[in-house]
């Protein structure tokens, strides 16, 4: 949602995916500090686990952003656009499938 309305927003690429990084950011600290309080507060035995993906996961966001940074200097806002579009149409299909 945040994106088909950014799509809308008239920003150039670079303002139009560094607001929808900041905005996945703020969401996802939310959620870490939310569930994360509470997963280790009641299992902190079973939380060593998640230790491997959550580093893997941090891993692969670093590795994103440096080559979609490379990515965006090639590419124009209506490429962005059209990408972000045509993934919010593929999910909408696979939502209405049942396949998500």
């Amino acid at each position: 949602m945040r994106s088909a309305f950014l799509i809308k927003a008239g920003l150039g690429k670079q303002a139009f995916v560094a607001t929808g990084v900041v905005c996945a950011v703020l969401i996802d600290v939310t959620r870490l500090v939310f569930y994360g309080t509470g997963t280790l507060a009641n299992h902190i035995s079973t939380s060593r686990g998640l230790i491997l993906p959550v580093t893997v996961a941090t891993l692969c966001a670093f590795a994103g952003a440096f080559f979609g940074k490379r990515m965006l200097q090639k590419v124009t806002v209506q490429t962005v656009q059209r990408v972000v579009a045509g993934g919010i149409f593929l999910i909408g299909v696979a939502l209405i499938m049942g396949w998500i």
